[in-house]
């Protein structure tokens, strides 16, 4: 979570950035937390008929990357940054270990 002493400083940006979810988790009687879940998900479902309009690998890798690390802090938010680091710490023994 965000520290207090700069919450108020997000604030106004988060309640613009939440407020699509918090609204449609009000009206179906979810938690806020499903409903931000849900919605996360139709963004990534939205954001992905983009991908079939980029035909370079290089820019699908870096669209791919972009959307990823948009959606993981849309939805977890600075938490996201312990996902990134624990999947970081596995990438030199996939690099340097290989099978062969």
């Amino acid at each position: 979570m965000v520290n207090d002493s700069i919450a108020p400083y997000f604030a106004p940006l988060g309640d613009v950035a939440y407020a699509a979810p918090l609204a449609l988790a009000k009206v179906t009687g979810m938690t806020e937390t499903l409903g931000l879940l849900f919605f996360t998900f139709q963004m990534g479902f939205m954001l992905s008929f983009g991908f079939n309009f980029i035909t370079l690998p290089k820019y699908r890798k870096l669209y791919s990357i972009v959307t990823g690390l948009f959606l993981g802090f849309y939805f977890h938010g600075l938490g996201y940054f312990v996902c990134i680091l624990q999947f970081s710490c596995f990438y030199p023994f996939l690099r340097f270990l290989s099978r062969n």
